[in-house]
């Protein structure tokens, strides 16, 4: 019943094993105010944030509620973090991140479409005089330059690889032509 001795005046000290885990406090029901002696056998445990059971020896899981949007979940004790997936920030990854206002990467007059990890440029036709291209519209396209469509026919430059600087052309053939 909590005590033992010949006149019950020794305490049994049910929390010298340590008996409750993850830095939790055992607390003898002989030694709470106001318990009666029918009552004061035992311990129980009170658990500090993140765990529970009856020795606090279970880590709650803060993922079970799925609180990632993009992301995966990693559970910590009373807490959780998540690893966002590309494109997305936020405590819970909740937020499409907005490359194009984040980084301004459209250059030359170009507008810019934001998606997910990912935005599109478009081009305007001429910027000043000269025509861009590339991801960003921040090459310029050079196609044409040592190339003379014939017949009147139009002369666009565009990029076959931006990042080896491969540069082409092609003619727009007016009426009445073509090649």
């Amino acid at each position: 019943t909590g005590y033992n001795g010949k006149m019950c005046e020794v305490d049994i000290p049910e929390c010298a094993s340590t008996p409750c885990q993850n830095e939790a406090d055992c607390i003898e029901r002989s030694r709470v105010p106001g318990v009666a002696y029918e009552a004061a056998a035992g311990f129980y445990c009170v658990c500090l944030p993140g765990f529970r059971g009856l020795f606090c020896d279970e880590n709650i899981d803060e993922c079970a509620s799925d609180p990632c949007i993009y992301g995966t979940c990693e559970d910590k004790v009373n807490a959780y973090y998540c690893a966002c997936e590309p494109g997305y920030t936020g405590e819970q990854c909740q937020t499409n991140i907005q490359e194009c206002v984040e980084w301004d990467p459209c250059k030359f007059g170009s507008t810019c479409e934001d998606g997910i990890n990912d935005y599109t440029c478009t081009c305007p036709d001429n910027f000043q005089g000269v025509m861009y291209g590339g991801k960003n519209c921040s090459t310029e396209l050079t196609g044409c330059q040592d190339n003379e469509c014939q017949n009147g026919a139009e002369c666009i430059p565009f990029l076959v690889n931006e990042a080896a600087g491969e540069h082409d052309y092609k003619c727009v053939c007016p009426n009445g032509f073509y090649g």
